[in-house]
């Protein structure tokens, strides 16, 4: 934990996605596991905050995507992917 944030309680959300079937609207697949945390310190940051449902849409960038070309073969000619979500926190 980055030492720049504020102390308090937290609820850490770690998520993978499955992208496999992501070229088709709700295709991507979500596994994610949550953890309660107190962060104590003399931190001050908080970053940005999301809500579940709500923190991304269906359709946006790094949810749904086609990561194979027409012959099937993995595509992506080495552009990094686009995590959704909020912007990582900055210290």
């Amino acid at each position: 934990m980055p030492s720049c944030v504020a102390p308090g309680q937290y609820l850490l959300r770690a998520e993978m996605i499955a992208l496999h079937s992501a070229s088709t609207t709700g295709g991507a697949q979500f596994y994610m596991g949550c953890a309660q945390i107190n962060v104590s310190g003399s931190g001050s940051k908080t970053g940005n905050t999301v809500s579940f449902p709500g923190a991304y849409k269906a359709d946006d960038a790094g949810i749904k995507l086609s990561i194979y070309n027409a012959q099937g073969q993995p595509k992506g000619n080495g552009t990094p992917y686009k995590i959704p979500g909020p912007a990582v926190l900055q210290c």
